[in-house]
């Protein structure tokens, strides 16, 4: 199947005062000629009521609220059309037209029951170790990963993975934490690295509605609980969870022993005469 053929449905969500973010990602859109269904996003502070019941009391900020109601909405047009799958782009995303292609080619490669891929990232010196499945285009790959990268700015959701992420349980969760735990929503989870996708400069809505709840003390890692330590040696193997956690470790000591090195010179200094 080409990768034209496998052009998805394609949702952004973008909240209605958010006019700078929708004219930018608009222009996105046509400049790579492509179509795409604009999703309101939901005021976490106002919530339809059929999504009440699934957010009660937590410490969950208004806009991680609004972020994880607005991602459940397109799920349920996912599954509402019976799309076999979507493209979902959070109305910071920034892409181009070989990003769209890319998208093509993973959907034209996919095994058979995949549920979600993580399409987007960031600048940063912390990378996140992974088994490669197959390459693609624009020597990227398709990959397993031990830990799932944060954000939730672009991904690919089957009807079957939008199905299961709509699953009747209370979020107490940002969307990107609950995401990044596959186990507890018996997801098939892929990436894309390097990432087609990247954040566009804006500041983040959920800043402005509260700020992030930091609510990080859940055990997201590849080895740092029963449930995500069988998980990933299910979906990577044996010996790629092994080669990926002792990938993981040596960056952390490097960036721990790099932290230690300024610090050190700097006693240094204040003890010479």
């Amino acid at each position: 199947m080409s990768a034209i053929a496998c052009r998805p449905t394609v949702f952004y969500i973008n909240r209605d005062i958010d006019l700078p973010r929708r004219e930018r990602i608009e222009q996105n859109f046509a400049a790579c000629r492509i179509e795409a269904k604009r999703i309101p996003g939901i005021n976490g502070r106002d919530l339809p009521e059929e999504l009440r019941g699934l957010f009660p009391p937590s410490r969950l900020k208004d806009g991680e609220v609004g972020c994880y109601a607005s991602h459940m909405r397109v799920w349920q047009q996912i599954v509402s059309r019976d799309l076999p799958y979507a493209l979902v782009l959070e109305d910071d995303a920034k892409f181009d037209e070989s990003a769209i292609a890319l998208v093509g080619d993973c959907l034209a490669n996919l095994p058979e029951g995949w549920d979600y891929v993580h399409l987007d990232g960031r600048p940063r010196r912390k990378r996140f170790a992974y088994r490669p499945i197959l390459k693609l285009r624009d020597d990227r790959y398709l990959v397993r990963y031990l830990r799932i990268p944060d954000g939730t700015v672009a991904q690919l959701v089957s009807n079957r993975g939008a199905r299961k992420l709509l699953r009747d349980v209370p979020r107490s969760n940002p969307v990107d934490v609950d995401v990044r735990m596959p186990w507890r929503w018996g997801l098939d989870i892929y990436g894309v690295s390097p990432a087609p996708f990247e954040q566009a400069d804006f500041n983040s809505a959920i800043h402005t509605l509260g700020g992030n709840s930091r609510h990080r003390s859940w055990s997201g890692s590849g080895y740092r609980s029963p449930s995500s330590f069988l998980y990933n040696l299910k979906k990577l193997g044996p010996y790629w969870w092994s080669r990926c956690a002792l990938e993981m470790a040596a960056r952390k000591l490097a960036r721990s022993m790099s932290r230690r090195r300024p610090a050190a010179g700097k006693q240094n200094a204040s003890a010479a005469p």
